[in-house]
């Protein structure tokens, strides 16, 4: 990942040998979130979610997978705190089956995600209203794709998830 400023030369943010990069449905999503100039990150290679302070090297905050990309993140969100991310999870099961769902995890130390929405084929965009206070995010489910049957999903965000 790179940035810049004000047209200047692109600064390299994320060390040699990562790719800013997401295979959530197949396709991508959003790969990565910056808050207070923390970069979180999906890297393509494991498919982790990753921490990168300002002069620091990445340090992942989801569990490593059972197996080769079994576990896929996307569309991150990032509470207003920086304690908390919220994000789009894919799970690959060793039977070829695919479960979508949103989760949050703890954005600092990382760890177990828990899983905040579920219960349809695929769920996308999760964001958070200006004061933190709802979370929305959009599911579908097949046969359809996302502009022929959408379903729009609102929640309010409590101390307990």
């Amino acid at each position: 990942m790179f940035a810049s400023n004000d047209g200047s030369d692109p600064v390299r943010l994320t060390p040699e040998g990562f790719n800013v990069r997401t295979r959530v449905h197949e396709y991508g999503g959003g790969a990565y979130a910056v808050h207070d100039g923390v970069v979180f990150f999906a890297n393509f290679t494991d498919q982790r979610w990753y921490r990168q302070e300002p002069g620091r090297p990445p340090r992942p905050l989801t569990p490593e997978p059972e197996g080769p990309a079994a576990l896929r993140f996307a569309d991150p969100c990032v509470t207003s705190d920086g304690r908390t991310l919220i994000a789009v999870r894919e799970r690959h099961g060793s039977d070829g089956s695919v479960v979508n769902d949103l989760v949050a995890f703890d954005a600092v130390d990382g760890g177990e995600p828990v899983q905040l929405a579920g219960g349809h084929d695929f769920v996308s965009s999760p964001r958070l209203s200006p004061d933190g206070s709802w979370l929305a995010w959009i599911s579908w489910d097949q046969p359809n794709m996302p502009w022929d049957g959408t379903e729009l999903w609102v929640a309010e965000v409590t101390a307990t998830g």
